[in-house]
């Protein structure tokens, strides 16, 4: 098992073999021995984000994720250093392997998620997959609208649904509102370098206006293509964001292109 993410080091990722956070060494809630019972379960919820019914409902989808698949997701959550099993109790309980993600919730950290995956898992799932599970849910502008609860929910349902793939994924799946209009922006933007160098006279070596959008052409397919296509197609199959990327992208090229702001469109000089 690998610590993939640590919440006191978000946005910096590391790498500790075959341990689990030192975090979680807590004080315990019971012995070990007391705490087989609980060697079928999945999610221990100790700071009570979830709800009995939703945490049941959480607890199904883990079990039949390992039936069906194989791979294991096993959540804890607590609240700083309340009372807790520890991590060396988490291991003698769990006894995760390759094929093993562990969600550690801590609610009192200023992100409040962090993650152990296997090798498996990580040939699955790379670090920038949980990087970006963590900047999306675990960030505190998130769960101070959403609540830990549903943050716990989403990043569970994205992980299942990407082990459930046979490729895995490299970007957590769904386009946020958020981003989506930062692809769009970007879009719009790359259109109107589009449309500025399409509007520019021939100069020097450049025989042809066209000859300019060449030239540009690494700046506005940056923001078009990288910014404004990529995170769309790579994070959802639907075709309505990817369509108004296009036509943004179209638009702006196209206004640019005719507006009088910078002199006369090349339509009008000729």
């Amino acid at each position: 098992m690998q610590t993939v993410l640590s919440g006191e080091d978000h946005g910096r990722m590391t790498e500790k073999s075959k341990s689990f956070p030192k975090n979680l060494n807590v004080s315990h809630m019971f012995p070990l021995s007391s705490s087989e019972s609980l060697a079928s379960e999945a999610f221990l919820d100790y700071a009570g984000v979830l709800s009995p019914s939703r945490a049941a409902s959480l607890e199904k989808d883990l079990t039949d994720l390992e039936k069906e698949t194989g791979w294991k997701i096993r959540v804890v959550t607590k609240s700083g250093r309340a009372a807790s099993v520890s991590g060396k109790d988490l291991k003698e309980l769990w006894k995760p392997d390759e094929k093993t993600v562990v969600i550690i919730e801590d609610i009192s950290s200023p992100n409040i998620l962090n993650f152990n995956a296997g090798k498996d898992v990580l040939a699955k799932l790379p670090r920038q997959f949980f990087l970006e599970l963590q900047s999306r849910y675990g960030n505190k502008f998130f769960v101070e609208q959403e609540g830990e609860g549903e943050a716990l929910v989403s990043t569970v349902g994205a992980i299942r649904e990407c082990l459930h793939r046979p490729e895995g994924c490299k970007n957590v799946p769904g386009l946020t509102s958020d981003l989506y209009f930062l692809t769009l922006a970007t879009s719009i933007a790359g259109g109107c370098v589009f449309g500025f160098a399409a509007r520019l006279p021939p100069q020097g070596r450049v025989e042809a206006s066209w000859q300019w959008v060449l030239y540009l052409s690494p700046l506005w397919l940056l923001l078009f293509g990288a910014f404004g296509i990529l995170p769309v197609v790579g994070r959802t199959g639907e075709l309505e964001p990817l369509i108004k990327n296009v036509v943004g992208f179209a638009g702006a090229a196209f206004a640019l292109y005719l507006t009088p702001i910078f002199g006369p469109s090349p339509i009008s000089r000729r």
